[in-house]
């Protein structure tokens, strides 16, 4: 029976040690948790960064989109003014595709067109 008990002693105290040890792998995989989140973070923060460029590159892209307008409305509205017919036609259908963009710029010209249109003068 002494024997018996000293093996029943030992294989608590194994059972003791299993346990103590097993928090500790516990933590471990916790840790590549932490590390997998952080990954993750990392990787959505990519994501957020990109989505971030892609609009400054948009609205860059849409500056220059409208510098541009504006300064084709003022070389397009001198057009109207041409002695050339085809000129005056292509100036008109310009402003008129402009004119849907709410531009103060191409609403003005096509205020100048409207009087050039309505007025009696060849």
């Amino acid at each position: 029976e002494i024997i018996e008990s000293d093996e029943d002693s030992e294989e608590e105290e194994v059972k003791k040690e299993e346990e103590e040890e097993e928090p500790v792998k516990q933590e471990e995989p916790g840790g590549d948790a932490q590390t997998s989140a952080g990954a993750k973070m990392d990787e959505g923060k990519d994501e957020k960064l990109e989505e971030l460029r892609s609009r400054v590159n948009f609205y860059q892209a849409a500056v220059t989109f409208v510098s541009t307008i504006h300064r084709a409305v003022v070389i397009i509205e001198s057009l109207l003014r041409s002695s050339t017919v085809s000129d005056v036609i292509e100036a008109i259908h310009f402003l008129v595709a402009v004119f849907p963009f709410q531009m103060e710029v191409a609403q003005q010209s096509v205020r100048r067109m409207l009087l050039l249109v309505c007025s009696k003068e060849p």
